[in-house]
């Protein structure tokens, strides 16, 4: 995507610069890891463990605090998406050596959860072949292409994202894989067109917004960072905001997550019983969104 530098109501196309290694793309991307990916870092070149083992290019934790393994491919690497899966499957077999450097890290209270890993590879360009076997995989698996450009700006394009459903509002047919699916089929019909109601509001705040589903809920997403959740109960919706600074919230409707465990990452949450509040809460929901812009 090209992009062009307005002066003097002139415009001049900035040129495509490249980073001079994989490594100085990797120091890059793990020096502004929360900023670029909302995720927090925990370890370059992660030994996985085991004699078969190897090392994570890099290694943290998502808003859920589910490991996130993150590859690089620089130059012209085909293997780079198997070599993600393999490390992030060593991983797996080896979660007290994660947890050990967790706890160092932040806090002996954080706890890893291993429900929902994902895998993100960071590449200039993915061939045809590269989409579709991340498609035929399924899991949590993301692609993102960067574009650097003179005058040090980068673009981060998300180009497939696992098990995140992007575009226009459309109903989950039942014959899905998808995980949150049979939390869909729970809900009365009542509940479903409350749930696909608020949805439709949400991402019809940006075209850019997608949604990644879990067994409890979705969240829903700007690029690869969360500023809402929603879990659907067979009465009423549960929402979870990612906000840090005061909420405007006249109604007093939110409450802190302060000391509360929660499915998802979140510090306010607060509930929704019928059609009439959705407006209310997209107001609250929009704050929330504004805070990641």
């Amino acid at each position: 995507m090209p992009i062009f530098q307005i002066k003097n109501k002139k415009t001049n196309q900035i040129g495509i610069d490249d980073f001079k290694s994989e490594k100085e793309l990797q120091d890059v991307v793990e020096n502004n890891l929360q900023e670029l990916l909302g995720i927090e870092f925990i370890a370059s070149e992660f030994w996985t463990g085991g004699i078969e083992g190897g090392y994570i290019d890099t290694l943290g934790l998502d808003e859920n605090n589910a490991p996130v393994v993150i590859e690089y491919k620089w130059d012209q690497k085909n293997n780079v998406i198997n070599q993600g899966l393999y490390y992030l499957d060593r991983l797996l077999e080896h979660k007290g050596d994660l947890e050990l450097v967790v706890q160092k890290k932040l806090s002996k209270e954080t706890t890893v959860n291993w429900r929902q890993p994902r895998l993100i590879i960071i590449a200039k360009s993915y061939s045809k072949y590269d989409q579709y076997a991340v498609k035929r995989m399924g899991g949590n698996i993301e692609l993102i292409k960067y574009t650097l450009y003179k005058d040090g700006l980068l673009n981060l394009e998300t180009v497939s994202t696992g098990l995140v459903v992007a575009g226009k509002p459309q109903v989950i047919k039942k014959e899905t894989t998808d995980p949150f699916q049979k939390r869909l089929d729970w809900l009365t019909e009542e509940a479903r067109k409350f749930y696909l109601n608020l949805r439709e509001e949400i991402l019809g705040i940006d075209e850019e917004i997608s949604e990644k589903h879990f067994k409890n809920g979705v969240s829903f997403r700007l690029g690869n960072r969360t500023f809402v959740s929603v879990s659907p109960w067979k009465s009423y919706l549960r929402i979870y905001l990612l906000y840090k600074e005061k909420l405007e919230d006249p109604k007093g409707v939110t409450r802190s997550l302060e000391g509360i465990g929660t499915v998802f990452a979140a510090r306010r949450d607060f509930e929704i019983k019928t059609v009439e509040e959705i407006p209310y809460a997209i107001k609250l929901i929009k704050q929330a969104y504004n805070s990641i812009v």
